[in-house]
């Protein structure tokens, strides 16, 4: 408390000299910004990399004292509430979107996670705080994305995954989840790209879609079944289409079960672990 004391009363007047009053000076200037007005998704961004450099400066401030620092920090950012007006109550009481961006690359294009981005991690590990929300953006590094709690889990049971979607942007967010669960992903546009590649190399898993220009899954995995390379290789559909008529199709022709568009990636991680064993 003594050391908190003190560090209000310099920053953020004066320029932090310490780790902490650096924090403290941070809360202090984004608290600012929230009295002025309610700002949902108004965020802390990459902290991890604004903090890095007076961490080290510090030098008397270990990996867990920083941990301990980053907890008492997200108790007052979770503090802050946003309370809406009747007619805007569908966006959600409470919720100020705030969030921090992990790891990435710097100005030259390198992996830029640091002790920061870890210790960021691990303090709403350990507090399970509602806010900040966290991002961990992935990069050629792989010291932050083997701390998330879900690559513990997959860290050694990657596969190699083959998604088929003519949607670019089902396509990326796939392949990120599933990378980022430690898998090998390959990606094809379509149901024939998708079927020369299947029959070209091995897959421990093959996802597509139904509705695409050039062939559809369900003619997809007919001919995977038909080939004698997949005979029990799991199938999945992934589909607006959730009727029971499309079920049907989808059994007839070999699938081994689907997931209804839209999904988010926990969903996909739950499904692809299921089927996989």
């Amino acid at each position: 408390l003594l050391e908190t004391a003190a560090a209000c009363r310099r920053v953020p007047r004066h320029p932090p000299r310490t780790f902490r009053e650096a924090v403290q000076s941070f809360w202090f200037t984004y608290l600012l910004g929230h009295l002025e007005g309610a700002h949902l998704g108004y965020s802390p961004g990459r902290l991890d990399q604004v903090l890095h450099p007076w961490f080290v400066r510090d030098g008397g401030v270990s990996f867990d004292e920083a941990v301990t620092i980053f907890e008492e920090l997200f108790v007052k950012m979770t503090q802050i509430e946003y309370i809406a007006s009747m007619s805007w109550q569908g966006l959600g009481h409470g919720n100020l979107f705030q969030n921090c961006m992990l790891g990435g690359l710097d100005a030259e294009g390198r992996p830029a996670d640091n002790e920061m981005s870890l210790a960021i991690l691990q303090a709403q590990i350990n507090m399970q705080m509602t806010q900040p929300t966290l991002s961990v953006w992935y990069d050629d590094s792989q010291d932050l994305i083997d701390h998330t709690p879900f690559r513990w889990e997959w860290k050694r049971m990657g596969k190699k995954i083959l998604t088929v979607d003519d949607s670019l942007s089902i396509r990326q967010m796939v392949v990120f989840t599933l990378k980022s669960a430690g898998h090998t992903v390959v990606e094809a546009p379509d149901g024939e790209a998708g079927l020369a590649k299947a029959l070209s190399e091995r897959f421990d898993l093959v996802l597509t879609d139904q509705n695409m220009p050039k062939m559809d899954g369900l003619t997809l995995i007919r001919k995977l079944r038909a080939s004698g390379q997949y005979p029990q290789t799991p199938l999945l559909m992934l589909t607006t289409e959730s009727g029971e008529s499309m079920k049907a199709q989808g059994k007839e022709a070999g699938a081994t079960g689907w997931l209804v568009k839209p999904f988010d990636p926990t969903k996909l991680l739950q499904v692809v672990k299921m089927v996989l064993g």
